[in-house]
């Protein structure tokens, strides 16, 4: 009986060994397929208990600005977070990585397409002529509607894989959106206090060359009364023409930081905004946390975290894609000759069809594309771990130069007042024909020199206040 079957199907032999091997090829394919998934992130270096410098405990506000006690300030970044262009763009990237995740969710959704067609064909039958020489033929109509459903059955998890990641980018591009909004707010804080500093030292140069104007007059005087020589004129002329200069610098420096501030308010950068010439003063330093906290509460390193989980997902989709795709197929409808049919279930059509396709031979791009994604996700990781050490050191920095900004500052006010004091000294002594011009040259520089230095101070700690509600994260809440 067994010989007699064999002799009915003489190549039965070789197409069961063809399906075995391709079954062996298969099976290895499945006992290859692997998802090396690195390990969980790591700042890089061991995370303290508390930051080297001692902040007092509490929250921040979110609107971190405010403290500076500036409603102008405050009216202007509000202005900014809602009319800014790069924060619109980043609104609309968040937007697309919303349908980005919906289009990755859908690829795991049953598809129902429907159709309807119409046909009309002529077929003739050669050699049946009729009549008149012209052939035997027949004119018919079709039609048909029809719905077509397809359901691939994700048993490796390479569409739920796919969908978590871009589920895991929409949250990073939120993170991110909220990062941009705290960048910008303290790119506009900073620009308006570079404007209030820049007109700071325009006033003061202004007063400068009225100054040099009255000591140039001063020595004048003296020349012609045939006190002083020469030189005394030409000395003070020259430092009336650099205290010109260095007002034409100052009024520059006001223009630039103007046009600046209103291209991050959204205005047209015409150089007419206006902001009052004052720097607020600067209080104690700001709850900063725990060290641990700021790895949760930065966006930046939130974000940086988010897009390595969405790799890891990815890492998934590519190893799943050496794994068989099963996909469920099914189809109904009517067909018939008469268009009145189309509707009757006695035309009904309808079929039923399971398909599985299994990755053979691909030339290594499947295992190519994962040892991509795998060397992508430590990219991220690696990534994120540098941030991670950036962001404590850009924290630990920015407290540490607290107390030395505030000493200089002291120090400069109190140089400040020592130059005015020689200055007045100085004229007084060189009217009464006591002292050089270069000492009454020296003096008043000194004044110029301090005065400036001073107001680049108090500017220098504004804008490292900012920086360190930049590098803690914007607001927070105390947790511990």
């Amino acid at each position: 009986m067994h010989d007699h079957g064999g002799s009915r199907h003489p190549k039965a032999a070789p197409r069961r060994a063809a399906v075995a091997a391709m079954l062996s090829m298969v099976v290895s394919a499945f006992g290859c397929a692997h998802a090396k998934h690195p390990g969980p992130l790591s700042p890089g270096i061991e995370v303290p208990a508390t930051f080297s410098t001692a902040t007092p405990a509490g929250t921040l506000p979110e609107d971190w600005w405010r403290g500076f006690g500036v409603p102008a300030l405050d009216a202007a970044i509000v202005q900014g977070l809602e009319r800014n262009q790069d924060l619109r763009a980043a609104v609309a990237r968040l937007d697309a990585a919303k349908v980005q995740a919906v289009l990755a969710g859908a690829a795991g959704q049953p598809t129902l397409d429907a159709g309807f067609d119409a046909a009309r064909r002529r077929q003739n039958f050669p050699g049946l002529p009729l009549p008149g020489g012209n052939n035997l033929h027949t004119t018919f109509n079709t039609f048909g509607v029809d719905f077509t459903a397809s359901w691939e059955l994700d048993l490796w998890g390479r569409v739920r894989a796919g969908s978590a990641a871009a589920e895991a980018e929409v949250a990073a591009s939120a993170v991110e959106l909220r990062g941009a909004s705290l960048s910008l707010a303290a790119q506009i804080a900073r620009a308006w206090f570079a404007v209030a500093t820049a007109t700071l030292q325009h006033e003061l140069a202004v007063r400068s060359l009225a100054s040099w104007q009255a000591t140039t007059d001063a020595v004048q005087g003296r020349f012609q009364s045939g006190v002083r020589p020469a030189l005394d004129v030409h000395l003070v002329a020259t430092s009336r023409h650099a205290a010109e200069a260095q007002l034409a610098a100052r009024r520059e420096q006001k223009e630039r930081a103007v046009r600046q501030l209103e291209l991050l308010l959204g205005d047209y950068p015409d150089g007419t905004f206006l902001v009052n010439g004052m720097l607020p003063s600067i209080g104690a330093p700001p709850p900063a946390g725990l060290p641990a906290t700021l790895l949760r509460r930065r966006p930046d390193l939130v974000a940086a975290e988010l897009h390595a989980q969405a790799q890891d997902q990815r890492v998934a989709v590519a190893a799943a894609a050496l794994y068989p795709r099963f996909v469920l197929t099914a189809s109904g409808g009517t067909q018939s000759e008469d268009f009145a049919n189309v509707l009757d279930p006695d035309f009904l059509v309808w079929s039923l069809l399971g398909n599985v396709t299994a990755p053979l031979l691909r030339g290594g791009a499947l295992r190519g594309e994962l040892a991509l994604q795998e060397s992508r996700h430590r990219e991220v990781c690696a990534t994120y771990a540098a941030a991670a050490q950036r962001a404590f050191a850009e924290v630990e920095t920015a407290l540490a130069v607290e107390a030395s900004l505030a000493e200089r500052e002291l120090q400069l006010e109190r140089a400040a007042a020592a130059a005015a004091a020689a200055a007045a000294a100085a004229s007084t002594r060189y009217r009464a024909g006591l002292e050089t011009v270069v000492t009454l040259l020296d003096a008043q520089r000194r004044v110029d020199e301090t005065e400036s230095q001073l107001l680049a101070a108090r500017h220098a700690r504004l804008d490292a206040r900012i920086t360190l509600f930049l590098a803690l994260g914007g607001g927070f809440e105390q947790t511990s």
